[in-house]
């Protein structure tokens, strides 16, 4: 009886001992695992500054700088208003350093050719319904717009390097 009793307990073990070792097995082999997420980290993408190289106008008067193209010349604009700045593409490079930029010839009034960007301000909050107008701030009362009729990817550029001086 002993015997049977010894026999009967290392079965009911050796039963226990595989039904917990099936359940792992189970377990392991044939429930789905979870999928392990792995971060995966990029490279990061080099934007490349496409105004590097550029000229940088600095005025400490009105307290603000802008970048424009190197080939580009920037002179006073004299049929606007402070800080009276245009910005010329090098085929409308007046050959007079004091012009700067060429007028049209013929027009009815003082104009500069297309193609320039006027950089300007006003002395109150009125922003022009245009477009073609970039706001880009103001400081001690002035408020300074960028221009032009042309030229709208280099005015973005131009708008993406613009700062007021601390």
């Amino acid at each position: 009886m002993n015997k049977q009793k010894n026999f009967t307990s290392t079965i009911i073990v050796l039963i226990i001992i595989f039904l917990i070792g099936g359940i792992f097995v189970l377990q392991y082999w044939w429930i789905p695992k979870g999928e392990v997420l792995q971060e995966v980290i990029e490279p990061e993408e080099v934007i490349e500054d496409e105004t590097d190289g550029w000229k940088v106008y600095r005025n400490e008067e009105y307290g603000f700088e802008i970048k424009y193209p190197e080939s580009w010349r920037v002179a006073r604009n004299i049929i606007s208003f402070e800080p009276n700045l245009v910005f010329c593409p090098p085929d409308l490079i007046d050959p007079d350093p004091g012009l700067g930029c060429q007028l049209k010839i013929g027009a009815t009034k003082l104009q500069y050719e297309n193609g320039m960007i006027y950089l300007f301000s006003y002395d109150n909050d009125s922003k022009p319904n245009n477009p073609k107008y970039h706001y880009l701030g103001s400081v001690s009362g002035k408020y300074y717009h960028l221009y032009s009729e042309d030229n709208e990817l280099t005015v973005n550029q131009m708008l993406s390097t613009f700062r007021f001086l601390e």
